[in-house]
């Protein structure tokens, strides 16, 4: 399903409040469920936290700017996937990234989050997943 308009909107919105909690709060909640989740990725994140935030607010800032047209920005999230393969984070993990990022903006967004935002979120990281893996598939 591709994102819409309306998709895009609710994202940005989103993000605008999410940019407001302190990135080492919401950083802690996504580090701590993806390695809950997935404790093999433990000593990929053993950074301190402040260095953890900024890297996981990297590349959603990235993906951000990228929104509107993801499509064509695929060479820029390809070398994102190629960047993350070096620290440890391959195509397997991208499920788990995903469901720690939807636990993490549901837990830290509350009543800015609803069933239309989580969609929105949901659908514009499985596209970005699916340009990140193609991305390695033709590095290879």
């Amino acid at each position: 399903m591709p994102l819409s308009e309306q998709h895009i909107q609710l994202i940005k919105k989103s993000w605008l409040h999410f940019n407001k909690i302190k990135p080492t709060v919401t950083a802690d909640l996504f580090y701590t469920k993806l390695i809950i989740d997935k404790p093999s990725l433990k000593k990929t994140f053993d950074y301190p936290l402040e260095q953890n935030a900024t890297m996981l607010f990297n590349f959603l800032d990235e993906i951000i700017d990228y929104i509107n047209h993801l499509e064509n920005h695929e060479g820029n999230i390809h070398k994102l996937a190629v960047n993350y393969q070096q620290y440890g984070i391959s195509p397997k993990h991208y499920a788990s990234v995903i469901q720690s990022l939807l636990f993490t903006l549901r837990h830290a967004l509350q009543n800015e989050w609803d069933e239309n935002t989580e969609e929105a979120w949901k659908i514009a990281a499985e596209q970005v997943s699916a340009i990140m893996k193609r991305g390695l598939l033709n590095k290879n």
